[in-house]
């Protein structure tokens, strides 16, 4: 089952604008991923929930440079609790790379 599928003209922003912007704050690197969030279709948005199961698989394709196929899921090291506030980086924490 489907559930999710878009091209990036659904974007707001397209993708020359996305990285002049995240370029005028940070240094991207190659193998620097952009996430741009979430297409309609995401499993918390079904009546009940559907979220992905053993067995999924999901596929990303960007035409004109290659896809990635992910078939394999395991579970969370730790069950997501929605009554409780998930845990976020302090502002002033130090980036990934060092910066």
């Amino acid at each position: 089952e489907r559930r999710q599928h878009a091209t990036v003209a659904d974007l707001i922003f397209d993708i020359p604008t996305l990285i002049e912007a995240i370029s005028a704050a940070i240094t991207l690197e190659p193998g620097d991923v952009i996430a741009t969030g979430t297409p309609v279709g995401v499993g918390i948005g079904f009546s009940p929930p559907k979220f992905l199961q053993k067995g999924d698989v999901i596929r990303i394709e960007v035409p004109g440079i290659g896809a990635i196929t992910l078939s394999e899921l395991r579970p969370h090291l730790r069950p997501i609790r929605p009554d409780r506030p998930q845990v976020r980086p302090a502002d002033n924490a130090p980036s990934p790379r060092g910066e």
